[in-house]
């Protein structure tokens, strides 16, 4: 008979880690556990966020989606934890950000859309270096 490896499953179900206020939940699809480390896809939930998405030893890695008391406020790709690769964050003024990231700052090429203008640029360290133009369309509901 072969041993489940998700047979202590109902033991990981809840993982609160050491030292700080998380709670983890991982889906035992594609998740592995290595002692007190979680891999796979799970859920992280700290005060008012939740993140939904892919977990590396514990810690946000790769593609997920980042809750704000349950509205979007990032999904894209992380890396230990930090925003880094491409993604797409809205801001809590109604602004959007979609784009390059690296090191939880907006770096490389990417669209800021504000309330009355689309910025298309080059961002370095959070800031935007260089604007490029950017043909941009709005279309509204009845027309589409």
């Amino acid at each position: 008979m072969q041993s489940n490896r998700y047979s202590n499953w109902l033991d990981y179900e809840t993982h609160v880690l050491e030292k700080s206020n998380y709670l983890i939940k991982i889906t035992n699809d594609n998740s592995t556990f290595l002692g007190d480390d979680v891999n796979g896809k799970g859920i992280i939930i700290s005060n008012y966020n939740k993140y939904k998405g892919q977990v590396k030893d514990t810690k946000i890695n790769g593609y997920g989606c980042l809750l704000d008391e349950n509205k979007i406020q990032y999904f894209g790709e992380y890396e230990n934890g930090l925003r880094n690769g491409i993604g797409y964050y809205i801001y809590n003024n109604g602004y959007k950000y979609k784009g390059h990231w690296k090191a939880d700052k907006r770096h490389g090429l990417g669209y800021l859309f504000t309330e009355n203008s689309v910025i298309y640029g080059m961002w370095e360290n959070d800031y935007l270096v260089y604007q490029m133009s950017a043909k941009v369309s709005f279309y509204s509901k009845a027309s589409v």
